[in-house]
């Protein structure tokens, strides 16, 4: 079977386009990322990070949100607090 090739990567083996005991969903993304995924700005998003209702981890010298925490923010843990 022939694969239709783009830079040189097989279309089975690119990122997002196949799913398999390998797939990972994403556990971490930028802050930036994070605000537009809920819909919000930076500013508000450091102000979540700051009151706890976001967790972040510092890796080298960025700060990544996870992706658990903004589904759990998104579910409705801790709105109240947010407004």
């Amino acid at each position: 079977m022939v694969f239709p090739r783009r830079s040189g990567v097989p279309v089975r083996l690119r990122a997002g386009t196949a799913k398999g005991p390998w797939h990972m969903e994403p556990v971490l993304c930028s802050i930036a990322d994070a605000a537009r995924l809920l819909g919000i700005g930076k500013t508000k998003t450091y102000e979540l990070i700051d009151a706890r209702q976001l967790d972040t981890v510092a890796i080298g010298v960025r700060r990544m949100v996870t992706v658990e925490s903004i589904k759990r923010l998104a579910k409705g843990a801790g709105l109240d607090e947010a407004a």
